[in-house]
């Protein structure tokens, strides 16, 4: 087979699939995860059934997804189920929404989260404590990053800024046997309500063991 015969995979857009907008897909994800007693339930016929999707197998054969183009954009959201025997954490399943610059062919992680924020960060965290999750803050990371040198005022000698710790945008939800994990972070810089506004860019749940 040449190589002008082989087909260029281009994922499916909502057209294609009318009923499966971002929000809904959230959802049908949450319901998944609600499915879930233990990490052992999942698997993908298990998410397919629930989701009423199907996924493309990876070409690992460690999984499958299914991504969708959200028309007149460069907005991609899709699920991910990842199961490798020989890893310690072998199985999991996600939701994730990216941005894909059409110009630099990478993510643009600037990119106002409006179209596919329909259903924001407190709504999956309402979902999830209705389920009885609890929300890990004692899990929380953070990051200290060292601060610039710049001229004392008094001296002109270079000196260190203060060393602060930023929170990083990742929240922990468990209950028995199962960790969910999101990732958040504003609607857009700009203007304050957007930057306040807090929109969920993956969702992801694993064994948890402890």
């Amino acid at each position: 087979m040449t190589a002008s015969t082989v087909e260029t995979y281009r994922p499916p857009t909502l057209a294609d699939h009318p009923d499966l907008t971002p929000e809904e897909m959230g959802r049908r994800f949450l319901k998944l995860i609600d499915s879930l007693k233990t990490i052992d339930d999942l698997s993908q016929p298990h998410l397919e059934e629930v989701m009423k999707i199907a996924l493309r197998p990876s070409p690992e054969g460690t999984g499958g997804g299914l991504n969708i183009h959200l028309p007149e954009s460069g907005w991609y959201y899709g699920v991910f189920y990842y199961d490798n025997p020989r890893m310690a954490v072998n199985k999991s399943a996600g939701y994730e929404l990216f941005n894909r610059s059409p110009t630099q062919n990478q993510i643009d992680r600037s990119a106002d989260m409006g179209p596919v924020c329909g259903m924001d960060f407190d709504a999956y965290t309402a979902e999830l404590l209705r389920m009885c999750f609890v929300h890990r803050e004692d899990m929380a990371k953070y990051d200290t990053p060292q601060p610039p040198y710049y001229p004392d005022p008094k001296t002109g000698k270079p000196i260190r800024g203060e060393v602060r710790s930023f929170r990083l945008p990742f929240w922990y939800f468990t209950r028995p046997g199962l960790l969910v994990e999101m990732q958040s972070r504003g609607e857009a810089a700009q203007p304050d309500a957007k930057r306040n506004h807090a929109c969920v860019e993956r969702i992801s749940v694993r064994r948890y063991d402890q």
